[in-house]
């Protein structure tokens, strides 16, 4: 390089610098906007606890009707084999015994 070129560029560089660091500092706020961004989609994203929570008492819920109605079924179906066994019993097929 010759000297008035040195010359232009050392004069020139705080422009240059200044100019850089703007550039740098837009560049920060874009960065810490976008991460705001994430964070408020992921927050929206991401499953609320009460939600969760009234989900598996729901879910909780559920098979406990289902553990007693099936239990009823039970029963019922206990009570109809014994009634079909005492009238087996009353009145046998012809020819067994």
């Amino acid at each position: 390089m010759k000297v008035e070129e040195l010359r232009t560029a050392i004069e020139s560089y705080p422009q240059r610098l200044s100019k850089a660091m703007e550039e740098v500092a837009k560049a920060e706020r874009a960065i810490e906007k976008l991460e705001e961004q994430i964070e408020e989609e992921e927050a929206q994203l991401s499953p609320q606890e009460g939600l969760i929570e009234d989900v598996q008492s729901d879910i909780q819920e559920t098979l406990l009707r289902l553990d007693h109605e099936l239990a009823l079924l039970d029963l019922d179906c206990e009570r109809i084999r014994g009634e079909i066994e005492l009238e087996y019993r009353r009145n046998p097929l012809t020819g067994t015994k």
